[in-house]
């Protein structure tokens, strides 16, 4: 689920003809719908240089430079003071990178791999230096980068740029009212029913990407060959330019967390079940097949504490040693996903592991419990 600090962020090309904020307005009016802090932005679309990585089959890593790698999403730091208060210092000839808090750069995409952007519709070009990264929820865009210009390189490499090639972002809040999730499903169809067919595209779709395709006269497949159906769910899932709408997130993050948890109950419930039964069965087992060896231990003098001590080391066996190694397994190889992924842990990957760590005690509550049954049933069986 997308974690905005605002209810309604979309987003589309100027040229579009796409809802205005006249639409939005008569739309709230009929489902009395409230709306608060709204708010309209403008990027400038350049193309950016990067670098695409590979590997050879053996073993041999590729990087290629490419002036016209993709295309980025670009607002003056004066602007972006603007809209969110915060104040960024951006030297000429560098860029600030917006990010995700705690988001980290990859292998394969790093943030010191573009170095240039060129406006497309003029030809002009502006040499770049990383400079800093920015943590924004609000101005973060999946799949595209974007980025924080000084004003004076901002306004020389967007001159005479036209509104083909400017983005416009909508973002407001909405008071609470039983008709904000009506509101929000209307809203966002109606959104789908005006996009155009160039804002048909999944989440991976690259445009430099798809022009070097057409010029390699190789086939280009992200772009949707259907038509767009608001009425299907999985298109929100892979759109490009799937607008966040918080209502409708959270909904359907509480519904598919639901089914998930349920489910994960449903097969956890069994396979206890089963673990508990199998050693269960095998403690009782211990002492049938056993019961006259302790018989006979107990004829030639040993105490009650000393066949005790040994039913409990073949109880061990059975119940301490299989869910120590378990758990111990699957809380390593949890860890090894989670640094593997990045490097390093984030916030929510701590408290995805403290659940586990969680579920591993309830496990070993468990375990407990019918540890100490089976141990009941043994010394009934043995007469201890």
């Amino acid at each position: 689920m997308a974690d905005t600090p605002v209810d309604f962020n979309l987003i589309y090309r100027q040229t579009e003809q796409e809802i205005q904020k006249e639409d939005i307005e008569v739309m709230a009016d009929e489902y009395g719908v409230t709306i608060t802090d709204y708010q309209e932005v403008l990027f400038a679309e350049l193309q950016t240089s990067g670098v695409e990585r590979d590997w050879t089959d053996d073993g041999k890593l590729i990087e290629d430079y490419y002036e016209t790698y993709a295309y980025g999403e670009f607002i003056s730091a004066s602007v972006y003071e603007q809209y969110t208060g915060t104040k960024v210092e951006v030297e000429p000839g560098t860029f600030a990178q917006i990010i995700l808090p705690e988001q980290t750069e990859n292998f394969w995409e790093k943030y010191t791999d573009m170095d240039l952007v060129t406006n497309q519709e003029t030809g002009a070009q502006l040499n770049l230096k990383f400079a800093k990264t920015v943590e924004d929820r609000m101005f973060y865009r999946a799949n595209v980068h974007r980025y924080i210009l000084n004003d004076s390189d901002f306004q020389t490499i967007t001159a005479q740029m036209t509104e083909q090639r400017q983005m416009k972002q909508i973002f407001f809040d909405v008071e609470e009212s039983e008709n904000v999730y009506d509101f929000a499903i209307e809203l966002r169809k109606e959104y789908v029913r005006r996009a155009g067919k160039d804002m048909a595209v999944l989440n991976a779709y690259n445009e430099a990407e798809e022009d070097r395709a057409e010029a390699a006269g190789e086939p280009y497949h992200y772009r949707m060959t259907e038509p767009m159906d608001p009425e299907d769910p999985y298109l929100y899932h892979d759109w490009k330019f799937n607008p966040e709408i918080q209502p409708i997130q959270m909904k359907t993050y509480l519904h598919e967390s639901g089914i998930m948890i349920l489910t994960f109950l449903y097969v956890s419930c069994i396979c206890l079940a089963a673990i508990g039964i199998i050693a269960y069965t095998r403690s009782v087992t211990i002492g049938v097949q056993n019961q006259k060896m302790f018989d006979d231990l107990r004829k030639l003098g040993a105490k009650h504490t000393y066949i005790m001590r040994c039913i409990k080391n073949q109880l061990r066996k059975v119940f301490v040693l299989p869910t120590a190694i378990g758990l111990f397994l699957i809380l390593s190889f949890l860890m090894i996903i989670y640094i593997g992924n990045d490097k390093r842990i984030q916030s929510t990957e701590w408290m995805s592991f403290g659940c586990t760590v969680g579920f591993a005690v309830i496990i070993c509550i468990y375990q407990l419990i019918v540890y100490r049954m089976s141990l009941k049933k043994l010394r009934e069986i043995l007469k201890l």
